[in-house]
């Protein structure tokens, strides 16, 4: 029975675990797929907002995970908008699109999800 209960656990751990990676990647291609019709992106640019967008994802998990009660609120916010900018300025850099054009581009996917 022990063992049983262990095996569920392990279980149903792994799916959690999957299910968010999967959430994730699902994001992650919609957010390519919309910047490749947006800004017309060739297969260089296209596999280098990859890169950017997935270390910006793993970026804001690795902050909300490492987030605690000695930091506060407006830290983690401040935080989270200098990884937001930083994204931008590297998405921008690599469309060759203005920051302005690409967070109205970010804004409307934010309003996507």
């Amino acid at each position: 029975m022990k063992n049983i209960l262990i095996l569920l656990f392990v279980g149903l751990s792994f799916t959690g675990v999957k299910a968010q990676s999967s959430e994730k990647e699902v994001k992650i291609n919609n957010f390519l797929e919309a910047a490749i019709k947006e800004f017309q992106l060739d297969n260089e640019k296209t596999f280098q907002v990859l890169e950017a967008r997935q270390a910006y994802m793993a970026e804001d998990d690795d902050s909300n995970g490492k987030s605690s009660a000695s930091n506060g609120i407006g830290v983690k916010k401040e935080q989270s908008a200098k990884k937001t900018k930083e994204f931008i300025d590297a998405f921008s850099k690599i469309t060759g699109k203005s920051a302005k054009e690409v967070q109205a581009f970010m804004d409307k996917m934010i309003d996507q999800d």
